[in-house]
């Protein structure tokens, strides 16, 4: 294989082990979850000491799993787990790594396990989608699917990234073996974050405060919640932006509309990790109103929340002050000189908080630093080698 970065042929028999990524569903939405595959092929595409990247494959509309060039073009595709576990055997090398960023191939892995024995199977969760469990036949109890997916998890995959103790905690209820976890959070382009947060001090010469939250528009995010806190806190409410598209955009177009709020809300749609991270930057506080949702699936429910909170990461990257609901995962970032947590679901709460923290100064600058190199996507892809490593040992 040859590497552009490097100039040169590598030598896989000798210097590396062969490393195939399952990076999610080809062209769908951008999310936590596309975020995290893309900057871990970036990294793996540069060649680190130790590991070369074979290929990388995504699942098709119709439940096919293709091959993708470094361009996002299909090469090859494969209707049967079996098949394409023959052309991983033949290009994997003695122990490969099969890396799965998400669960689509949940009912994939026994077989291709049957046939990779001496790979190591590693996936990454934020553990939403396995207590949601959902198969292709939803016909069987939600607690049948949990159960199927909790052995197949225990019996197929050696090391099982989680990002929060939190996802642990509820994976291990369902019957995950905890010796499999191994906890590895964070996910944010320091060195962007840096560059944000030194631009914003500098052109920053606003008279009224900016409170800033970023995401997807759906109802666990808890938006509602935000806007209604806005509004209590009258003419010393501060500029809210909201930067993110989804299914409730109009929903929430229209609430800011009932509540007089159109001074005070700027709505700028999807916009790019890069534009997302420069309007984090920009503003004075953080806002994370996230809620526990109750979500109906066939034959059950489950609770749907906020996991790990990559967008209160990049805002303390960046160094923002956090406002977040004690829901989740969002309370093992919070510590005490970094923000306020506020009981989920209850604005004036959220009203009190964001009028104590937009009274107090940005983090410090070393502060901020050292958030962006915990929660640096170099320092997760450094402990995914470590831990591939031993792994091997």
């Amino acid at each position: 294989m040859f590497d552009r970065a490097r100039r040169d042929v590598i030598d896989f028999d000798t210097a590396h082990r062969r490393v195939f990524v399952f990076i999610g569903l080809y062209h769908g939405s951008y999310g936590g979850m596309e975020n995290h595959g893309w900057h871990l092929l970036n990294w793996l595409r540069r060649s680190p000491p130790g590991l070369a990247l074979v290929a990388v494959f995504a699942k098709d509309a119709q439940g096919h799993t293709v091959q993708l060039d470094e361009h996002g073009k299909v090469l090859s595709s494969w209707a049967h787990p079996l098949a394409l576990a023959a052309t991983l055997h033949a290009q994997g090398g003695t122990r490969p790594i099969l890396f799965f960023n998400t669960a689509h191939w949940i009912e994939e892995l026994a077989q291709l396990r049957s046939r990779l024995p001496t790979a190591l199977f590693c996936a990454r969760t934020g553990g939403n989608e396995i207590v949601q469990a959902p198969l292709r036949d939803m016909r069987t109890k939600h607690l049948q699917r949990q159960q199927f997916w909790a052995r197949t998890i225990n019996q197929t995959i050696d090391v099982l990234v989680t990002n929060s103790v939190f996802t642990e905690q509820r994976l291990i209820q369902i019957g995950i073996d905890p010796s499999k976890c191994a906890r590895i959070p964070g996910g944010v382009d320091a060195a962007l974050a840096e560059r944000c947060a030194h631009a914003a001090r500098r052109t920053q010469a606003v008279a009224r405060k900016r409170v800033v939250w970023a995401g997807r528009v759906v109802a666990f995010k808890g938006l509602s919640v935000l806007l209604h806190a806005i509004h209590r806190l009258g003419d010393q409410a501060p500029e809210l932006v909201l930067i993110g598209d989804g299914p409730l955009l109009p929903t929430i177009r229209e609430q800011v509309q009932q509540l007089g709020l159109q001074q005070r809300v700027r709505l700028p749609g999807a916009c790019s990790p890069q534009q997302s991270l420069q309007a984090i930057a920009e503003g004075d506080l953080y806002a994370a109103t996230s809620l526990a949702e109750v979500r109906t699936v066939a034959g059950g429910r489950y609770v749907h929340t906020e996991t790990m909170g990559r967008s209160v990461m990049e805002a303390l990257s960046c160094g923002l002050r956090v406002v977040a609901s004690q829901v989740g995962g969002l309370p093992e970032l919070i510590e005490a000189d970094l923000g306020e947590l506020v009981p989920a679901g209850d604005p004036d709460a959220v009203a009190a908080a964001i009028r104590r923290q937009l009274t107090l100064p940005p983090l410090t600058e070393s502060r901020r630093r050292h958030l962006a190199a915990r929660f640096g996507w170099s320092t997760v892809f450094h402990a995914y080698r470590e831990l591939w490593s031993r792994s091997d040992a």
